[in-house]
């Protein structure tokens, strides 16, 4: 009887066991599929899952970019060959280029370092489409300044005026651009911000208290309601009759908007007096109208990712 009760207590143990092991890989289970189903670009306060990499990877956008910027990764096939920013440092004015972590994100513990026990500014904002179209500003009183903790945990380009950056001049394939940034008018609700810019032709720009619009800058303008002090991923479309601007996830297209070819350069976190200017990313496409499903899949990759 002894050796009965025995056995019987020992295999009420097994069994007991099994079906504890059997819980947690259900739980395990559980968490895989809840990570699958959740998509790319998926934010945790944890751990941040990066697929695709960025906005330029992953057939979001089947048209090649002609410029990109960004405190994140846009291209894996630009891993490890360029930096995000080159970084001017206040106390000695030394620089330094800051690149990618291996998961794309912004190298913060690298700029942290360069950055210690001083301000940091931006004196080059990278082109990410291959093109070689950097944004620039060498002018010390005139660059942005580098946030760490600007959304959320992530980085951003701070702009005052006169700061800005911009690229050499460009010869425009066609009147036909899509423009889309992600930024934060957080100063000077009635004082513009300028994203990104063909400069003085088109833009998407923060203009009137809690408005941003797409312009050509002379006759037409597509205005749209965007509060201020707040995070939004914009898409301006200049395309004659086809033009628009979309903020998150809203689209107002009551005007035509004609683009140019003008000889011109690109001009990226541009604050009028008054104003502050936040800004993380910018990319643009020359002679290509983004598509509606294109639109919609680059603003949900943008707020993903940048958590807002």
């Amino acid at each position: 009887m002894r050796l009965l009760s025995a056995v019987v207590v020992a295999v009420c143990a097994t069994a007991a066991a099994a079906v504890m092991v059997a819980g947690v890989l259900m739980a395990l289970l559980s968490v895989a599929d809840a990570r699958v189903k959740a998509g790319p670009n998926v934010v945790s306060a944890h751990h941040r899952l990066r697929t695709p990499p960025g906005a330029l990877d992953g057939g979001i956008v089947s048209a090649p970019a002609a410029a990109g910027y960004s405190f994140r990764l846009l291209r894996q096939a630009y891993l490890g060959t360029g930096a995000a920013v080159r970084l001017r440092r206040a106390s000695d004015n030394a620089e330094s280029d800051i690149g990618f972590s291996g998961n794309g994100d912004f190298d913060t513990a690298s700029a942290t370092a360069f950055c210690n026990a001083t301000s940091c500014f931006v004196k080059t904002w990278y082109d990410q489409s291959g093109n070689a179209r950097h944004a620039t500003q060498a002018t010390a009183a005139n660059q942005p300044a580098l946030v760490f903790n600007c959304i959320a945990t992530l980085p951003c380009a701070r702009a005052t005026s006169p700061q800005v950056l911009v690229t050499a001049n460009l010869t425009w394939a066609s009147v036909i651009t899509s423009m889309s940034v992600v930024a934060n008018r957080s100063v000077g609700t009635t004082q513009q911000c300028e994203w990104t810019k063909r400069s003085g032709t088109n833009s998407v720009t923060a203009n009137t208290a809690n408005t941003w619009y797409v312009s050509d800058l002379t006759t037409n303008t597509i205005v749209l309601a965007a509060t201020d002090a707040a995070w939004h991923a914009a898409v301006g479309l200049v395309n004659g009759a086809g033009s628009l601007i979309r903020v998150d996830g809203a689209e107002s297209a009551t005007a035509g908007i004609t683009g140019t070819s003008t000889v011109r350069e690109l001009a990226l976190a541009a604050a009028a007096v008054g104003a502050t200017c936040l800004q993380t990313e910018a990319i643009l496409w020359d002679g290509y109208a983004l598509t509606a499903t294109e639109r919609a899949n680059l603003t949900a990759n943008q707020r993903a990712y940048w958590g807002f």
